[in-house]
């Protein structure tokens, strides 16, 4: 059994998701708690399994452009008014193609999609047209942390019925346990309530060699696959070990909602 609260333990079945529905998963909350190479993640799982999600980057410091040079779609600037005519854009696309899409709102981007919301009711716009809403939020052990995603929670303007909770380990500091790391958070009566009203909380342990990886220009599969990167140089069998693990128990951590991810 997987690290997960005694609360998600305890909830009912998830209703099953036609495969082919597009999904539309939206990353909120503070920068720096890990959703770039969650969303990185997903979208390469994706393309594993035969699917091209769009790639839609809004973040204040847009990494996943960056990893997707030329692929990833990104508003003009980071005025509201582009921001906001840039999303109906991205919409307009999936639609269009029939294709779910990674939104990168992370890094306080959160106040565009509220003032977005306003204009169109996103949430009834998904279910009419057959898109699934999912939001993503990636946590950190620092209250703060959670503060700003239960912010976001209690304006209720996104809340779907398909949330993550991502406790990402990766972003510990140096000397803190992972074991208790989160336990505050956890314990935290806002984070059981959340977790009670259907949210899933999910553990992305800490990957070692991400940072060789990115260097290298490694995905996921090559580093897996010790294949080279750039330069022909490659992670070595122990640390493609690492990636192999990392993901394993990423992939068990999501399967009971594998089908709300792009």
């Amino acid at each position: 059994m997987t690290r997960k609260t005694a609360m998600a333990a305890s909830l009912p079945a998830l209703d099953p998701v036609p495969e082919a529905q597009p999904k539309l998963v939206v990353r909120l909350g503070r920068g720096r708690t890990g959703g770039t190479t969650g969303l990185d993640w997903m979208v390469q799982r994706a393309r594993v399994q035969g699917r091209d999600p769009i790639i839609a980057d809004a973040a204040r410091n847009p990494t996943l452009s960056r990893l997707y040079p030329g692929e990833a779609l990104a508003p003009p600037s980071s005025d509201v008014v582009d921001v906001k005519a840039w999303l109906t854009s991205v919409l307009d696309r999936m639609l269009t193609e029939r294709r779910s899409a990674v939104l990168d709102l992370g890094g306080g981007q959160d106040i565009t999609l509220a003032e977005y919301v306003r204009d169109l009711d996103l949430l009834s716009f998904c279910q009419d047209v057959g898109v699934l809403p999912v939001a993503v939020y990636f946590l950190g052990p620092e209250a703060d942390d959670f503060a700003h995603a239960r912010a976001i929670w209690h304006e209720g303007y996104f809340n779907t019925p398909q949330t993550l909770l991502v406790l990402n380990e990766g972003v510990l500091k140096r000397g803190q346990n992972p074991a208790g790391a989160f336990q505050g958070i956890q314990a935290n009566p806002d984070f059981i309530a959340w977790v009670e009203a259907g949210a899933v909380p999910i553990y992305m342990r800490s990957l070692a060699p991400l940072e060789t990886m990115r260097e290298l220009g490694l995905s996921f599969g090559a580093a897996m696959a010790d294949r080279p990167g750039q330069g022909e140089q490659k992670l070595g069998p122990t640390r493609a070990w690492q990636v192999k693990s990392w993901n394993a128990a990423l992939e068990n951590e999501v399967r009971e909602v594998g089908a709300w991810l792009p």
